[in-house]
């Protein structure tokens, strides 16, 4: 608790070891009287994980901190962690270089506090944000459910120091387990997807069976008949897997067939984002299919960072083309969906579609990218990092990409994704897949999803629906996960309505870090 500093930046491992402490208290048999403090050390790890990261692109996209103060904060972050790293070794080692390296630490720590000083003087909605970071209690987020989603569980993961840590929420209960990873989840989690993506049923099924089991099995055991839809906060790996395809046993109902499923970041974000303003934009769907170069599908298109010829994609064109129409939107289609045109378009879209090549560069995330139109004049390149200066106003973007959702993952921001780059421009509910996108099922899922949100269903329901219809029709090999299985919803659940166009901007956040009251419990961290 004196290291203030590192605890702000550096508090994964420190809730993390909180929330063991405070669980190991409790008795099956007693009342939950720490249930507070348990979701409260849960809460902050998650928040921990991508608040910073939200705070820094919202800051940046706005302009609200100079992009030299934020490079300068990430350089102090960086000699601060280089410093921890050092003292550990030596502490290990019994070196005597120890009483050096204590003086770097404590040299550093002295400038990271003049650092925040100015910072608290100079940006204080930014501070106030980064700093002051206390989530919405257990309290508040079981009336929030009893008020606006009773039949809604949320379901948080949090894998570390070989343990997985869960918590299940509704409106009347609150359910805790810690259990050692006792297998090689890493592992299984890859067997799995090449699995899916192979289209190979027997290693699929003894991985689905393996991850519904340890993952799942404790949690849905309290859950009431009236639970029909999961809120799934996951962690680390657990990003990367899609709960929609997991069963308990063979020939046994996918997740999705007895639930409706959505993902998020923290409760607290889940809560904030339910209640917040929204108002009408001027457009509606607007949609892009480019043009490439040979017929090819999907499936079969490169997704790496490196220069590639690029394939055309005939399924795509025709699936914008067909929600253009349904929706009564705008198809921008071939050599007119260049980048600039792209932002042009997008800026007051409340649905925003992307069909086209996604390129995934996992050693450096942040230059994946999404390919426009090619063309002489521009590299027509959406790249993570440009993602970021974005000002959209959309409830919706959906990247009908291979792989969109994919990407690295770092300790301490979760999946660097190009749909978390469009979660960070303020964009509330991202649809994106999970592995390669088939032009066989993608467009018929689709239709169907759409046509569901234009009926008025919450986009987490409109998107099952559109997986149980495919599952209808579907015969044979078609019935496999990989066909229907890859899209999953990312964020805020609501359906399409009057009131659209909620920005997690940087004034949002602080408003939702530094004015909840934790209520129940007065706590000695913030």
């Amino acid at each position: 608790a004196k290291d203030q500093t590192n605890l702000n930046y550096y508090s994964t491992d420190f809730y993390n070891e909180a929330y063991l402490s405070f669980w190991t208290t409790l008795s099956p048999d007693a009342p939950h009287e720490h249930s507070e403090f348990i979701h409260f050390f849960l809460e902050k790890s998650l928040i921990s994980n991508v608040n910073f990261k939200f705070l820094e692109a919202a800051a940046q996209a706005e302009g609200l901190v100079p992009p030299s103060l934020l490079d300068a904060e990430q350089q102090l972050i960086a000699t601060l962690s280089d410093s921890k790293s050092k003292l550990l070794t030596m502490h290990r080692t019994k070196s005597d270089s120890l009483p050096i390296v204590k003086k770097q630490l404590l040299d550093i720590q002295e400038q990271i506090e003049d650092f925040k000083r100015d910072l608290s003087e100079d940006f204080p909605t930014y501070h106030n944000a980064k700093y002051n970071i206390t989530p919405i209690s257990l309290a508040e987020t079981q009336q929030h459910l009893q008020t606006s989603n009773p039949s809604t569980a949320i379901i948080s993961y949090f894998m570390d120091f070989g343990k997985l840590n869960a918590s299940l929420i509704t409106q009347d209960t609150a359910f805790f387990i810690s259990k050692k990873l006792d297998f090689e989840i890493e592992q299984t989690l890859n067997e799995f997807r090449s699995a899916i993506v192979s289209v190979d049923d027997s290693d699929y099924l003894e991985a689905s069976h393996k991850l519904y089991d340890f993952l799942l099995t404790d949690l849905l055991a309290p859950l009431s008949d009236n639970i029909d839809n999961l809120v799934i906060i996951p962690s680390s790996s657990l990003q990367l897997l899609p709960f929609e395809v997991l069963q308990k046993e063979k020939n046994a109902p996918y997740l999705c067939e007895q639930f409706g499923i959505s993902y998020h970041y923290s409760a607290s974000l889940f809560v904030q984002q339910s209640l917040a303003f929204r108002q009408k934009q001027s457009k509606g769907f607007v949609g892009f299919a480019p043009s490439f170069g040979a017929k090819t599908n999907r499936t079969d298109a490169v997704n790496t960072a490196k220069s590639t010829p690029l394939a055309l994609l005939p399924g795509a064109k025709q699936e914008v083309t067909d929600l253009a129409t349904l929706t009564s939107g705008e198809a921008i289609l071939d050599e007119a969906a260049s980048e600039n045109t792209f932002k042009l378009m997008s800026k007051e879209a409340q649905i925003i579609h992307i069909a086209t090549h996604a390129m995934i560069n996992e050693s450096d995330p942040e230059t994946s990218y999404l390919q426009f139109t090619t063309s002489d004049e521009e590299d027509n390149r959406l790249h993570f990092f440009e993602i970021y200066d974005l000002k959209l106003e959309a409830e919706l973007v959906t990247l009908s990409a291979c792989n969109s959702g994919f990407g690295k993952i770092k300790k301490g921001e979760g999946v660097l994704s190009l749909s978390r780059a469009f979660a960070y421009t303020g964009v509330p509910s991202t649809v994106v897949s999970l592995w390669p996108a088939s032009d066989k099922s993608t467009p018929a899922l689709m239709r169907s999803f759409y046509q569901n949100l234009k009926e008025g269903y919450p986009k987490h329901i409109a998107l099952n629906m559109a997986r149980q219809s495919y599952l209808k029709s579907a015969k044979g090999k078609a019935r496999h996960p990989f066909y229907w299985g890859g899209f999953v919803l990312m964020g805020d659940i609501s359906p399409l309505s009057e009131k659209i166009s909620f920005r997690l901007r940087l004034f949002n956040l602080s408003l939702l870090f530094s004015s909840t009251i934790f209520r129940n419990s007065v706590l000695p961290l913030t």
